[in-house]
């Protein structure tokens, strides 16, 4: 039987100069990256719900305290919102209790920090990055956390995510590249490959491998979940990982490929097909992808924003089409380009629901391919104006105006 055990440690903002036997070896990530934007693309979530006080003997401080109940990888963890001091007016930390039981103490506690702009009737807090060990036989496997503590009135919930990543060198053809295999399936073991729905109504799920560019940087990785196809230097790969041995490699594979043409200067989706799913990028030049049926699902497009100096962001997940069967569909033959409309230009659509004497307006945003557009934000980061209405009689003379309000 494997013993299993975990140890809490506080995180650093910086990268570990990790040392690699080899290539192919892996070795894991201790600390937060600098560029740790391209951990983002593989992160699982705990939630600790019905947040109860304390018991007197838990080993918390505070009268106040709140402790949660939470699954992480199988394991059943406790986690505590807490003061160091007993006549603290608010909380300011947080612990956690690797047994489950709710049993605390000042060794596994660290710091929370309240966010200043939520209202005043809401308490919103965060913490992390700290650095979860779990002791699995003679291994210690580090979990990256970043947590949020919420309470309005009687509502509180704990959020955590969690990244757990390895990171290393391998071999593609003849050129050695850096890679990250990231942990995206929640069971808190790396080496899980992706699994492809035939009928294009799943979006795969697994561990993703990062490829890094020549100069070793993540900031615009390559990426592809464990066991599909990536194109590196002009040939497909097939990234693999042995958990045990902490050991990566990639295996050539013969593709029969056609080109899709995307009319957008900057662009990332996730390629959904009957034998494999793509993590791709690209702009408005044709791109190699092996000759299959697709779904296009998180896309994001990114122009120019007139007037803001920088460049704004199309967001559309599609992933309820999947899920239902209604997502527009395309075959990419092989040896031959196609061309795929999705993303701008936007069609808005006004609906309107009578109830009485009361009349509902709605506003219904869709991409070029009909499927709902998730967001659209500007080169400041901020959602786009909310749209004004205006209703007029046959005779153009206003009846009515308002201003449309997400939701």
């Amino acid at each position: 039987m494997r013993s299993s055990a975990v140890i809490l440690a506080a995180a650093v903002l910086a990268a570990t100069s990790a040392t690699w036997a080899g290539v192919g070896d892996l070795t894991y990530l201790e600390a937060v990256p600098g560029d740790a934007r391209a951990l983002e693309t593989a992160t699982f979530q705990a939630v600790a719900h019905r947040l109860a006080t304390a018991d007197a003997d838990s080993g918390t401080t505070s009268p106040k305290a709140v402790v949660g109940h939470f699954m992480l990888g199988g394991r059943n963890m406790a986690a505590a919102i807490d003061a160091k001091a007993a006549d603290a007016k608010t909380p300011d930390v947080v612990r956690f209790d690797i047994s489950g039981e709710g049993k605390f103490s000042d060794q596994n506690t660290f710091p929370v920090r309240r966010r200043d702009s939520a209202p005043k009737e809401m308490t919103l807090l965060e913490f992390g990055p700290v650095v979860l060990k779990v002791r699995e036989g003679d291994r210690d496997i580090p979990l990256v956390i970043n947590g949020s503590y919420y309470r309005q009135q009687n509502n509180r919930y704990l959020f955590m995510q969690v990244q757990l990543a390895a990171q290393g060198q391998c071999r593609f053809g003849q050129k050695v590249f850096a890679v990250r295999v990231l942990e995206g399936s929640g069971n808190l073991r790396l080496g899980d490959q992706a699994k492809v729905d035939k009928r294009m109504r799943r979006l795969p799920t697994g561990d993703r491998v990062l490829i890094a560019s020549a100069d070793g940087s993540f900031k615009e990785p390559r990426s592809a979940l464990l066991g599909q196809l990536v194109r590196v230097d002009d040939a497909w790969y097939r990234v693999s990982m042995d958990a045990d041995a902490m050991k990566v490699q990639a295996e050539p594979a013969a593709v029969k490929g056609g080109k899709v043409r995307v009319a957008h200067s900057q662009w990332a989706a996730t390629f959904v097909g009957q034998t494999g799913c793509l993590s791709l990028q690209g702009g408005a030049e044709p791109i190699e992808v092996p000759a299959d049926e697709y779904v296009i699902v998180d896309y994001r497009e990114t122009a120019a924003s007139e007037g803001e100096g920088g460049a704004g962001t199309l967001v559309r997940g599609g992933q309820r089409e999947l899920y239902t069967g209604k997502a527009k569909k395309f075959t990419v033959p092989a040896g031959q380009t196609v061309d795929v409309a999705v993303g701008s230009p936007l069609k808005a659509e006004v609906t309107a629901s009578v109830k009485e004497r009361a009349v509902t307006f709605s506003l219904a945003v869709s991409d070029a391919s009909g499927a709902a557009v998730d967001y659209a934000m500007n080169a400041k980061g901020k959602r786009l104006p909310e749209p004004n209405l205006l209703v007029e009689d046959a005779n153009g003379k206003e009846v009515y105006r308002c201003t449309l309000e997400y939701g």
